[in-house]
């Protein structure tokens, strides 16, 4: 993702990236753990390694929100675009 990028050019990346995550065909739990550990990256611009501690429980929290799968692939695709930024 670039600043030059338009949020229609944004929005198709994403949607790609969404996709090809869903056609991976990974487990619910496995979709929770990507989401956390992106969720955590994105919120601290974290350098280095992640705690698996905080990675098991912000997974656990985002299982709870019942979120679809695709959902869960939306919301990973959307966060690694952005820290691609």
């Amino acid at each position: 993702m670039t600043d030059s990028q338009t949020p229609e050019e944004i929005k198709t990346q994403i949607e790609s990236e969404a996709y090809y995550l869903a056609e991976k065909k990974l487990s619910y739990e496995e979709l929770c753990w990507m989401l956390a550990e992106e969720s955590i990256k994105s919120e601290r611009e974290v350098i280095g390694r992640i705690s698996k501690f905080k990675i098991e429980e912000k997974a656990k929290e985002i299982f709870k929100l019942n979120y679809s799968e695709d959902e869960l692939c939306w919301n990973i695709a959307q966060r690694k675009i952005k820290s691609k930024k």
